[in-house]
């Protein structure tokens, strides 16, 4: 795992403002470990928060109208995602589960 160190560094890059001094300290409250096969996020739902994957790796899934599943992508390291439900308000249209194990970090728009 990063170090909440680590992991401010890299998002004082991408957001250099957005990191309270509260925030900082709380970082590594942020972390979340999920084992292998766990939902992050469930096609259909609401997602209230952008997702960053600190380690490990996840898959980006959705499921067609005839039922079948269909792989879109493996999300890794420094990848993130729910941005686009999140800004938007609508529906996830993918659902996202941790390929092996995994950790997240869970960022909520203030």
């Amino acid at each position: 795992m990063e170090s909440p160190e680590d992991i401010e560094k890299a998002l004082s890059r991408l957001m250099p403002a957005a990191i309270s001094e509260e925030g900082k300290r709380s970082l590594d409250e942020l972390i979340d470990g999920l084992a292998s096969g766990e939902t992050v996020v469930e096609q259909g739902s609401q997602v209230p928060y952008l997702f960053v994957v600190v380690a490990g790796a996840a898959k980006l899934s959705c499921k067609l109208a005839d039922r079948r599943v269909i792989e879109l992508y493996e999300l890794e390291r420094g990848d993130f995602f729910g941005e686009t439900t999140l800004l938007s308000g609508a529906d996830s249209p993918y659902s996202v589960a941790a390929h092996g194990d995994l950790e997240i970090l869970s960022l909520a728009v203030a």
